[in-house]
């Protein structure tokens, strides 16, 4: 057994969601005591790299949660945006792809990666990535009905 620890050192909190097949693994952990909001990270088998969130104000967002992992170490999950006046936050699924040779990668709304279909479905959660890049989602249609959806990357 090993305590991966927190973002935050002893005092924070962490849970574990996905392991891949080099030990890695995806969770969330409180990146403050004050209010105990949470950013998705990775452990990489020494450190735990904290994912961030796609919108950083602490108003609105600030907060993700990673949900699963593949063998490249690509993340997916969800974060918090600012929506508007009648709907302050409203959740997003996102992608986080490790940069190699680049220190800082920063994770990517699903929504802005899926082109028309964005029309019609808005993705909440990400909730497996598996080693062709291929992502299971949730999402609303444009009638707030759920969906699950298979988002398959294009060849480039």
């Amino acid at each position: 057994m090993q305590d991966l620890g927190s973002l935050i050192g002893l005092s924070g909190t962490s849970y574990g969601m996905a392991i891949n097949n080099s030990n890695h693994v995806a969770g969330y952990s409180t990146i403050n005591l004050v209010d105990n909001r949470v950013h998705g990270f990775l452990y990489d088998g020494e450190n735990m790299i904290d994912l961030g969130a796609l919108d950083r104000n602490p108003l609105y967002g600030d907060t993700s949660v990673a949900l699963a992992v593949n063998n490249s170490d690509e993340v997916v999950g969800y974060s918090h945006i600012a929506a508007g006046k009648n709907q302050p936050i409203r959740q997003a699924a996102f992608i986080w792809i490790p940069q190699r040779n680049i220190v800082v990668a920063h994770m990517k709304n699903l929504n802005d990666m899926i082109g028309s279909a964005s029309q019609d479905y808005w993705l909440y959660s990400a909730t497996g990535i598996n080693d062709k890049g291929q992502i299971v989602a949730s999402a609303y249609d444009m009638n707030g009905i759920g969906r699950a959806l298979l988002l398959t990357p294009r060849e480039p």
